[in-house]
């Protein structure tokens, strides 16, 4: 339900002109990152279908076009801050280890 929701508010967007500015490049679809041109980056379905768009007006050969028609569904996600609440206890937090006793240090071995 909520794929079907990204891809119709970024067909809109393609259709509308309100999306990530990209160029043509060798046949491709490229965005613009500093003093280079990438065609592998995507936004999320906008790249998709200004593929399609392009395609449509004759500036991207058809089998270009079809080579990038995929679903992208989002299989998980995971927020790191919530990782620690977890556990009972967290060994290892970056510069912690070298404060340990030798005791310490041998019941964690």
């Amino acid at each position: 339900k909520s794929e079907i929701k990204r891809m119709l508010r970024d067909a809109r967007s393609v259709s509308s002109g309100a999306h990530h500015e990209y160029v043509l490049f060798d046949g491709k679809i490229g965005y613009k990152v500093l003093d280079g041109i990438y065609t592998y980056l995507h936004y999320g379905y906008e790249t998709m279908f200004a593929y399609i768009k392009e395609c449509q007006a004759g500036n991207i050969d058809p089998h270009t076009m079809e080579n990038q028609l995929q679903v992208q569904p989002r299989c998980g996600s995971c927020s790191y801050a919530e990782l620690p609440l977890g556990f009972d206890a967290i060994y290892g937090v970056t510069g912690t280890l070298k404060g340990l006793s030798h005791t310490e240090v041998k019941i964690l071995r």
